[in-house]
């Protein structure tokens, strides 16, 4: 979404509406927490949404960095990143010894330093950033595409149960490059933190559906709508992940080829090969 690196600047910015319809379902969450915002400078909508609510929230501290393209470069040797921490009355700006990338071990230490890192990162690095944030330990809120769920880095953490989808699974408004307005429809918020889901509602009979070549036990789901609430497994698309964690439903694995084992084979239909889907099982509750 941003620059390589998490330029904040030449590519996609975050919307004002984007980050508070989904911070404002997570308040009980973030109270008392210590924030990076390690992809940001003061002007993103991130910081000023934290901003405004830090004394709502309690927060112990609020800290930005931001990437600098120039950093260290031939015409600008003396270039660097960038950090804010917030006072409480406004932000005080200091220079970092590096270009500010997520990634450097600078930031990683303020990362580590914090309770909740939250930030919509370069989406060309996304899966990079997930893996070094999630072996940190600390709670992650960030914006991703929806597509890379799948990746090896990243799907592991939602099979465990430790990352699942934020709130927000519709349109998303951004700006490009701060000034032209745009919609994503395939953008998701990725999160540890806990998540509230409704009763997944289930109106398909489980004896129309097909089902996976070689694989006859495996109903074929290609639209949510159609799920049955006959116990059994499915191959449902990625966006079943909006609904889930929910009672009454496991995750297996990806239908997907791959050594993982979580990996559980290409999912064919009449011998075409499927987009990837999910492998989940309707189970009665308990």
């Amino acid at each position: 979404m941003r620059a390589r690196n998490g330029g904040a600047t030449d590519e996609w910015c975050t919307s004002w509406r984007t980050v508070d319809t989904e911070l404002s379902r997570h308040v009980e969450a973030l109270h008392g927490r210590s924030v990076h915002l390690n992809c940001d400078g003061p002007d993103s909508m991130f910081a000023r949404w934290f901003a405004v609510h830090a004394d709502m929230l309690g927060l112990r501290s609020l800290t930005c960095t931001r990437w600098n393209p120039d950093a260290h470069s031939l015409f600008h040797p003396d270039a660097c990143g960038g950090r804010w921490d917030w006072t409480g009355a406004g932000w005080e700006h200091s220079h970092l010894a590096g270009d500010g990338s997520y990634a450097s071990r600078e930031c990683l230490q303020v990362s580590r330093r914090a309770d909740l890192v939250c930030t919509n990162p370069p989406f060309s690095r996304f899966a990079d950033y997930m893996q070094r944030l999630l072996d940190m330990g600390a709670d992650l809120l960030a914006l991703g595409p929806l597509s890379l769920v799948k990746s090896d880095p990243v799907f592991p953490y939602v099979l465990s149960g430790r990352l699942r989808f934020g709130y927000t699974c519709s349109q998303m408004s951004f700006l490009i490059d701060g000034r032209t307005p745009a919609v994503l429809r395939n953008a998701r918020w990725y999160t540890t933190l806990p998540v509230c889901r409704p009763v997944v509602s289930c109106e398909g009979s489980r004896g129309r559906l097909p089902t996976v070549d070689g694989m006859p036990d495996v109903c074929l789901v290609d639209r949510l709508a159609l799920l049955s609430d006959e116990p059994g497994l499915y191959a449902v698309p990625l966006t079943f992940l909006d609904r889930w964690p929910t009672p009454g439903w496991r995750l297996h694995g990806l239908l997907a080829d791959g050594a993982a084992p979580w990996k559980l084979g290409v999912a064919r239909h009449e011998g075409r090969e499927l987009f990837t889907r999910l492998l989940v099982e309707r189970v009665r509750d308990a």
